[in-house]
């Protein structure tokens, strides 16, 4: 969610599911950020995606 100054504000999954359940809102969804590797030959080592 994004707050009047354009700011992120975090909201938990169970306040995400009943605005999803109550019918306020004709479509929700939600998304978490999260850091991926992308695994190679162990020669080769990983890198940060």
């Amino acid at each position: 969610m994004r707050g009047p100054d354009g700011d992120d504000w975090p909201i938990s999954y169970p306040i995400l599911r009943e605005w999803e359940l109550g019918g306020v809102f004709q479509d929700v969804s939600g998304w978490a950020p999260m850091k991926l590797v992308f695994r190679r030959p162990a020669a080769e080592g990983t890198r940060p995606v």
